[in-house]
């Protein structure tokens, strides 16, 4: 197994230099402190601001939407199912839950826990019934309506989920795909300069061989970087949470599978950084492939990671953009794996993408190293 004994020395080659690898391992750490406290800090002050714009009502009938028409503008009238009204009312997402029996002419409250002596609240479930009697019969003699109230306890563990999931998937995207240049750099563009690159294309070792030896010995390096961010920044969320706040979340049991998502994720960055290195006709291009490519797949990651901490709801199991494009899509399986929410059609999305990819960056690269262009740099 060529390939093998490639990967094997390129790892040796990597360890060699000790200052890179203690880089590699302490700069990450400190990164993460600081992003996930800021993060955290402003996903709270947006989603703060955001709760005092418009007052959010979910109702679970079509007819009491309409019948609800008759109140202010300030109020956004959302139907969702019963369950997913608790589920909401819970997490604080929806101000008010509203139960409608059309054929009982029953009206049920859904409130949360931390609202319900909420003076204001009391306003708009007499705004409400009021609505609903004028709706129901438009005339003096107004209809009686039947009301009961159900008070739901406050979880804590659907946002918390959400802001670690979130903070996570951004986290380890952005500085594995920073923290990695310079090995990516050391397989490649070293390679190149020094010359050794041309005493292995003349070896009777096939060019996909060499695609291959290298591609094990890249991803190795990243996944160890992926994993070297990941267990820090997961484990101290879980400690936080499940030891010390008493937050009844489950995480140390999602480690298992986000390995391997992460480990997904390795094959792929791995791989796109070995092609930017050697489809580089210069010392100084490979060192802005490396660096600044990456952080263009860096820039619909920040917008969708802004977004998420402007919500921090319920997972949405919701194709959209971003699990078209391959490498970022993660994101959203990371995302998946620390809900355990798992929709089908995106996860065979995610891999399906990553797959084509994987073999367009396989195939430019055994066509870069049939082509004796490879052994030279332009000054």
């Amino acid at each position: 197994m060529p390939y093998f004994h490639i990967a094997l020395k390129e790892i040796k080659e990597l360890l060699r230099d000790k200052k890179n690898l203690v880089l590699n391992i302490l700069f990450p750490l400190i990164i993460i402190i600081v992003i996930g406290s800021i993060s955290g800090i402003s996903g709270a002050v947006i989603k703060n601001k955001n709760q005092n714009e418009k007052i959010t009502l979910a109702v679970n009938s079509v007819s009491l939407k309409n019948m609800l028409k008759g109140l202010p503008d300030s109020y956004t009238i959302v139907e969702k199912s019963k369950d997913d009204i608790v589920k909401e009312v819970k997490v604080n997402n929806f101000k008010l839950g509203v139960i409608w029996d059309d054929s009982n002419q029953n009206i049920t409250f859904i409130e949360n826990e931390s609202n319900k002596d909420d003076p204001y609240i009391k306003i708009i479930k007499d705004n409400i019934v009021r609505v609903t009697r004028l709706a129901i019969t438009p005339n003096i003699n107004l209809a009686n309506v039947h009301i009961d109230s159900i008070v739901v306890k406050k979880d804590y563990s659907t946002i918390v989920l959400k802001s670690i999931a979130t903070i996570c998937a951004y986290v380890i995207m952005l500085l594995v795909m920073r923290i990695n240049n310079s090995n990516a750099y050391y397989l490649t563009t070293k390679e190149k300069l020094s010359g050794t690159l041309e005493i292995l294309l003349i070896s009777p070792v096939k060019s996909f061989q060499i695609v291959l030896g290298k591609w094990i010995s890249n991803f190795a390096s990243c996944y160890l970087i992926t994993i070297a961010i990941f267990l820090p920044l997961y484990t101290g969320f879980a400690l936080l949470f499940q030891v010390f706040l008493k937050v009844d979340i489950n995480l140390f049991s999602k480690i298992p599978i986000l390995a391997l998502v992460l480990f997904g994720f390795a094959i792929v960055f791995s791989l796109f950084q070995l092609l930017l290195g050697f489809a580089s006709k210069s010392s100084k291009q490979a060192q802005v492939f490396l660096v600044y490519v990456p952080l263009l797949l860096v820039i619909p990651l920040t917008l969708v990671f802004a977004s998420d901490l402007r919500a921090l709801n319920i997972y949405s199991k919701v194709i959209y953009w971003l699990d078209f494009i391959p490498i970022i899509n993660f994101y959203d399986l990371i995302q998946m794996s620390i809900f355990s929410i798992f929709s089908l059609k995106k996860v065979l999305l995610i891999i399906m993408t990553n797959i084509f990819i994987v073999s367009i960056f396989v195939v430019s690269l055994v066509r870069i190293f049939n082509n004796e262009r490879i052994l030279f740099f332009k000054n």
